[in-house]
């Protein structure tokens, strides 16, 4: 990221926050303790905008649409992420998992059947 002269302390601390959230992915730990840190002190002292928030969440919630992408380190920073910001999300965000967990089984079965229907083929 390349600092532009001339910006303003606002958005100096939007583009912090941004890195915040996409550190919190990371696959060094180093890294994913000072995004949480830093995601910490910015929660517990200053409220954060919505547009902000939704701006910074968007990249990990565009990945939770679709359960091919779901990946352990996007579901560790996920769970990272609703640590720090527990009391901002709806409770219904959580019940909106199991529905996932089916949609990836029904990809794992679908997978397995065309793999043996063209092993079928095949033969």
């Amino acid at each position: 990221m390349q600092v532009r002269e001339g910006l303003q302390l606002p958005d100096l601390r939007q583009n912090i926050i941004q890195l915040f959230f996409k550190h919190l992915t990371s696959p060094d730990d180093a890294i994913i303790a000072t995004a949480q840190q830093g995601l910490a002190h910015v929660i517990s002292n200053h409220k954060m905008p919505k547009g902000l928030l939704q701006l910074s969440l968007r990249p990990i919630l565009v990945n939770l649409a679709y359960h091919n992408k779901l990946k352990l380190p996007l579901l560790k920073g996920l769970a990272r992420l609703l640590q720090l910001l527990a009391s901002w999300f709806n409770v219904t965000l959580g019940e909106s998992f199991p529905c996932h967990n089916v949609n990836i089984q029904a990809s794992k079965a679908e997978c397995a059947f065309v793999e043996r229907h063209a092993q079928a083929v095949a033969q």
